[in-house]
């Protein structure tokens, strides 16, 4: 590559892995980007010239210290440490090799953190994407380039400088460049002029104008086409500057196809998903509630087996309901993924689904442990659906003739605790994490299975945390804390 220090000063900055620049005989971070400073949780002013040491440890996994590490003279694959800065539970995943020496020599950590780790086997979230960090033009600590040059040729983002105007071309550029539009040799792609890579030739333009209004443009998603008429989504951060009396643009690209495409399956299955909700919410379960309403006029006209069958019908039908309140909740749920949350009264929502189970299950004995406290907890209107589950699983579960169900409410100075208890056969040890699986049923149940694996999810979605505990003298008592709002 061309001698390009600003080119690879961006590059390094807006790479998709957490990297640092580390002399490996005094140890100290001499430069990182921005990635490295956000997952280690350090300030821009205080990352360089600190003891890499003080950031990262050996784990149980790895007996290997980053001193260790450093005094090594051949490269390291992955091993596992613990973040000990932002968050000591963290662990990462970080490899050392050494860079070209400059005036002093320097090796290259990359980090990224672990998304889980199966029978020994390490896997990380490198190169997820996220937005670049800002200070690309900030002065670098190290005073030669080097470094940077031979990280860029291996980055897995593609790097380019190029002339600006409508026949703008390249004259810089890596090997990702070439990989991502599908050429042949850095050559190639040097012959293409930058409009022809644009499925829009009219989208480079504003493109172009924008970076010489503004200076710097980041993560600007655009359509390009590669040399073989293939169009790809590519994430642009670029920088604007003047070199001899000429305007060049300095840039890095993501191809973010994939991504942009999971997106938008995911968006097609989420207009699906509301239609469906629509449907159970609305048309089904008006057809049932026709059906429970028939069935109990059926039911003082008929007698002997045909009353048990309108008895049989009416249940079934009144279950299919509720199985419709709570796929409708689920796909609510799934559909509101990113709701904002807000203070909720809890003493409401607990009185008036104690009133619905009440009138919907009057066999059951259903005390509320008063006053209930006047308290708000961080949720949002599916609330109500945590509590309504919890009560319609005490009943649900029970296997006494006349279900005894307790509500109470406690207060902590961070959380607020909702306590179900029942006098059911009560939960198994080796149970009481399973039960709030997907499609857990328990005794002779009939509920559908979701009703405490929507619970588990949405007291989580809120910051909570729910379990079950035993209850005296038998059955159990489910518990959802949730964060108290401020």
């Amino acid at each position: 590559m061309d001698s390009a220090p600003e080119v690879y000063r961006t590059a390094f900055e807006a790479a998709p892995d957490a990297m640092a620049l580390v002399n490996p005989q005094t140890g100290l971070i001499r430069d990182c980007n921005a990635r490295f400073r956000d997952l280690c949780g350090v300030d821009p002013g205080q990352a360089c010239d600190r003891e890499v040491a003080t950031l990262f440890a050996a784990t149980a996994a790895t007996d290997l210290t980053v001193e260790d590490a450093l005094t090594r003279s051949d490269n390291h694959g992955p091993t596992e440490w613990v973040l000990h800065a932002a968050d000591t539970r963290k662990r990462v995943v970080a490899s050392l090799s050494t860079a070209r020496p400059a005036d002093e020599p320097l090796a290259v950590l990359r980090v990224s953190p672990v998304s889980k780790c199966e029978d020994g086997r390490m896997h990380s979230d490198a190169g997820a994407d996220g937005p670049v960090g800002a200070s690309i033009d900030r002065h670098v600590a190290v005073g030669e380039h080097e470094q940077y040059e031979r990280l860029v040729e291996h980055l897995p983002i593609g790097v380019y400088r190029n002339t600006a105007g409508p026949e703008g071309r390249f004259t810089l550029l890596n090997d990702a460049m070439v990989e991502i539009f599908d050429a042949d040799s850095k050559s190639q792609l040097r012959e293409q002029s930058v409009s022809d890579l644009y499925v829009d030739p009219a989208q480079r333009a504003a493109f172009s104008e924008r970076l010489r209004e503004d200076g710097i443009v980041r993560e600007r998603e655009l359509r390009l086409e590669t040399i073989e008429g293939r169009e790809i989504r590519g994430a642009v951060t670029a920088v604007a500057r003047e070199i001899d009396g000429e305007t060049v643009f300095d840039g890095v690209v993501r191809d973010v196809t994939e991504r942009v495409e999971y997106e938008q399956r995911l968006e097609e299955q989420r207009d699906n998903l509301d239609i469906l909700n629509r449907m159970l919410r609305h048309d089904i379960r008006n057809d049932l509630q026709l059906v429970t309403a028939y069935a109990g006029l059926l039911a003082d006209r008929v007698d002997g087996d045909g009353a048990e069958y309108v008895e049989t019908i009416r249940e079934s039908a009144e279950h299919s309901v509720e199985l419709t309140q709570t796929a409708g909740d689920m796909a609510d749920v799934m559909l509101s993924a990113d709701a904002e949350q807000r203070p909720v009264d809890l003493g409401s929502t607990v009185e008036s689904e104690v009133e619905r189970i009440r009138s919907e299950q009057p066999d059951a004995a259903v005390t509320v442990e008063s006053p209930l406290p006047d308290v708000a907890v961080t949720a949002n209107d599916l609330l109500n659906s945590v509590v309504r589950n919890l009560l319609t699983n005490a009943v649900q579960h029970n296997d006494r003739d006349v279900p005894e169900i307790t509500v109470s409410v406690d207060e902590q100075p961070e959380t607020v605790a909702v306590r179900v208890a029942d006098n059911g056969p009560g939960v198994p040890d080796e149970q009481k994490t399973e039960v709030f699986g997907k499609g857990e049923k328990g005794l002779e149940s009939q509920g559908s299975g979701i009703g405490l694996y929507l619970v588990k999810t949405l007291v989580e979605t809120y910051g909570g945390d729910v379990r079950v505990e035993d209850n005296a003298p038998r059955g159990a008592v489910f518990v959802a804390e949730l964060p108290r709002a401020d």
